[in-house]
């Protein structure tokens, strides 16, 4: 019972780690958005140019990810008090998600210790690895279906307000960010947490296949 139980901590623990990380990262690349400006005709949006939308979403990032400064304030584009207010929420989240990251690492580090100290065995890998391949796929499929349902039972979950419901009069920036952008990067999170699993899978099978020549 005792292994069970640590097989599916350390399953979880893995599994959310690995959403995480590969959260923050598909975050963090902004030719993501480059890539999305030609791909979803975003300048019939907007009279920006591609440069100031790069410009205004290169500080987006910068102030979810990296700036300690709470003041929104885009280079070209007005926002209101509402606005503002959500962006400085997700900021929060994304602190929220760092220090997790942290705990889930620590987390991670002392239950695989112990299980490998007492079973002699690191099969969790391969469990983590499993249900990191299964769990993109299966929410991919859920998704796919009605992404505007997810996007938005997403947003109730995480925000107690409707803050995050902007209008383009008062907060333009929605007009660069559009619902197709989202969808990509929650794609794009799908994929590496899928290519995180199945390198950690290969990684296990041939740990095993060179421990079995031994014997």
């Amino acid at each position: 019972m005792k292994k069970f139980i640590l097989n599916v901590l350390i399953s979880i623990t893995g599994c959310v780690l690995i959403i995480l990380i590969s959260t923050l990262i598909v975050t963090s690349i902004k030719p993501i958005y480059t890539y999305s400006i030609n791909k979803f005709n975003m300048e019939e949006r907007t009279s920006l140019s591609i440069a100031e939308m790069k410009k205004n979403y290169s500080y987006v990032i910068d102030y979810l990810l990296y700036n300690n400064n709470d003041k929104f304030e885009l280079p070209s584009l007005e926002s209101s008090e509402a606005g503002a207010f959500h962006f400085k929420e997700v900021k929060e989240l994304f602190k929220l998600a760092k220090i997790t990251i942290l705990s889930l690492i620590i987390t991670l580090a002392i239950l695989s210790v112990l299980y490998t100290s007492s079973y002699k065995s690191y099969i969790y890998i391969k469990y983590i690895s499993i249900i990191s391949i299964i769990t993109p796929v299966t929410i991919s499929i859920v998704v796919s279906i009605n992404f505007n349902f997810f996007f938005t039972i997403f947003h109730k979950i995480f925000f107690n307000n409707d803050k995050w419901i902007f209008d383009p009069n008062t907060d333009p920036i929605i007009n660069i960010l559009p619902e197709e952008f989202f969808a990509l990067c929650a794609g794009t999170i799908g994929i590496l947490c899928i290519v995180i699993g199945i390198v950690l899978y290969v990684s296990y099978y041939n740990y095993n296949k060179k421990n079995l020549k031994r014997y």
